[in-house]
């Protein structure tokens, strides 16, 4: 998936990042999110959000919601 995202943002063909997901997909999500650079939009909605978020976030400027479920 980062791979993916990184090819499409260098084509210019990606703008903004919006994810949803439980654990799993918050990862790959976050994975992806964090490899882009800092002034593009991501936003990843995801039910781990209610805890720590440290392993997804790290130091990027990645926002996280919490999703109620």
């Amino acid at each position: 998936m980062t791979r993916v995202v990184l090819d499409l943002h260098h084509q210019g063909k990606l703008h903004a990042v919006l994810a949803a997901g439980g654990s799993g997909g918050s990862a790959i999500a976050s994975q992806a999110m964090r490899a882009l650079p800092i002034g593009v939009p991501k936003v990843l909605v995801s039910t781990m959000a209610g805890g720590d978020v440290a392993p997804y976030v790290d130091s990027s400027d990645l926002t996280m919601m919490y999703s109620v479920v």
